[in-house]
């Protein structure tokens, strides 16, 4: 795939957009977060920064944070790291399987709303995976978002990923 945009609707009505491109001249990963103080402009390159600009003005401010060699700035071993330590008991997981079920779902949903050209309802998906009782057992495993507000959502469309016929 070159190019691909997921729009998204959260239960508590923010938005979310991905964007991936696979044709930029600089590979890399941004991440561009609007709020109402402020906004917070990420790229992970060789040359990493965080940055937040205050909507009342004034420049860009530096956010600190440290880097790790390797990919993806030090996350692919840190979370081998994570994952190995947990298995020996050596620390609480970082992680756990229903953030793990999420992102995949979410991920697989935008390519098959992709592939379809249809608007896929989430709560309706991870049901169809879940079950009833695996979903309120999933669901205290600090999902992404409240299913109770995804039903309420997918009623007016909202809860979903991809794009209107």
């Amino acid at each position: 795939m070159d190019h691909q945009i997921a729009a998204m609707e959260l239960s508590s009505g923010a938005a979310a957009v991905l964007v991936m491109n696979g044709h930029a001249a600089r590979q890399s990963r941004t991440a561009l977060y609007h709020g109402t103080r402020g906004t917070v402009r990420a790229v992970f390159d060789a040359s990493p920064k965080i940055e937040f600009t205050d909507r009342k003005g004034g420049g860009p401010a530096p956010i600190p944070f440290e880097t790790a060699p390797g990919g993806h700035g030090g996350g692919d071993e840190g979370l081998i790291e994570a994952f190995l330590d947990s298995l020996e008991g050596a620390a609480p997981a970082k992680t756990s399987g229903g953030s793990w079920f999420e992102s995949h779902l979410l991920a697989f949903s935008a390519e098959e709303a992709r592939l379809s050209g249809t608007v896929l309802d989430l709560d309706r998906r991870r049901s169809k995976h879940l079950g009833t009782a695996g979903r309120s057992n999933y669901m205290g495993a600090s999902p992404l978002w409240s299913a109770d507000g995804l039903s309420e959502e997918a009623d007016r469309g909202g809860a979903a990923v991809g794009r209107d016929q």
